[in-house]
């Protein structure tokens, strides 16, 4: 996992009630970036790098899953339910709108990926 993302990660989680939306909505900016790289990589690189890059991203899959799980204990609710609190908005409106933007970015990598699998023939 890039060691930066790891670090901010880490950072958040030793002192999570200093961190607001804009930091949360950079995150997912950096983390979509690296993910796109890898993705490059696993599309165009040679076998070595794809190797590289699959463990990569393998490895920033985990970390970002024990962080969620962390996450999810620290707030006592499950992922539904933060989900739910998160699609309800219960937000103050400049939080809402880092978070808004967050999610248009993941929903704009998830459709680049769609456009990008090979449709399987007829």
């Amino acid at each position: 996992m890039d060691n930066n993302l790891a670090n901010k990660l880490d950072e958040f989680f030793k002192n999570p009630e200093s961190v607001n939306m804009e930091q949360i909505e950079q995150f997912v900016h950096e983390t979509l970036k690296i993910f796109d790289s890898l993705r490059t990589t696993m599309m165009n690189g040679t076998a070595e790098e794809k190797q590289a890059a699959l463990k990569q991203a393998q490895e920033m899959q985990t970390k970002l899953q024990q962080v969620a799980e962390r996450a999810y204990n620290k707030l006592g609710m499950s992922e539904e339910q933060v989900q739910k609190m998160v699609s309800e908005g219960k937000f103050p409106k400049d939080q809402r709108s880092h978070l808004e933007k967050a999610q248009q970015e993941i929903n704009d990598y998830q459709n680049s990926l769609a456009k990008d699998r090979p449709r399987p023939k007829a």
